[in-house]
């Protein structure tokens, strides 16, 4: 019973982890809360930065989940970021 169940808890603890702390996590333009937490709350943080134009493409989006994958086991965060 603990070989099923045990790995199915798991698994669903991983996705709830992945709603409540996504790979990347896209700040919205007007979210200045999380803008000076990323900036000024004590935790590193690897920050893209985008503008009106380049927010609205996903070219950037495989390169900023690879980085999350590889940094997130070293307690770092990835975030996309309205710099302008």
């Amino acid at each position: 019973l603990i070989l099923t169940v045990a790995p199915a808890c798991v698994a669903g603890f991983m996705a709830f982890e992945q709603l409540l702390m996504p790979p990347v996590l896209r700040v919205a333009a007007d979210d200045a809360a999380t803008v000076k937490d990323i900036f000024f709350g004590g935790n590193p943080w690897v920050v893209y930065c985008v503008n009106k134009r380049t927010a609205t493409t996903n070219d950037h989006m495989a390169h900023l989940l690879k980085a999350a994958e590889l940094l997130r086991p070293e307690g770092i965060r990835v975030a996309e970021v309205h710099c302008w």
